[in-house]
């Protein structure tokens, strides 16, 4: 930062970081090497969106999130593996999907 610039908010840093991070329509990736929306990761910023006043973001998230759950209720893994659910990322997920309802 240069003297006499001022910088944004954290707030305001942290939830243009989740805006570039999106990928439309459905959730938040891990990290720019794997643009793909990760379930576990877009769970839980659903409750931190909602809370900052961003609830068209929070839904979209949470109706990929419902999209992409498995009969079982799992949900699939963004990994070498992607039959078997990974139980905390299912529940970081679920946690999204339950301050919605």
């Amino acid at each position: 930062m240069f003297f006499g610039q001022k910088q944004k908010p954290s707030y305001e840093q942290a939830m243009d970081w989740v805006k570039q991070h999106m990928v439309a329509d459905q959730g938040v990736i891990v990290h720019t090497k794997q643009p793909a929306p990760y379930p576990e990761v877009t769970g839980y910023f659903i409750p931190t969106l909602y809370d900052w006043g961003e609830p068209e973001l929070a839904r979209t998230c949470m109706r990929w999130l419902l999209s992409i759950q498995m009969p079982n209720g799992a949900f699939p893994p963004r990994t070498a593996c992607p039959i078997r659910s990974i139980p905390a990322g299912d529940a970081r997920a679920l946690r999204g999907v339950e301050r919605h309802a």
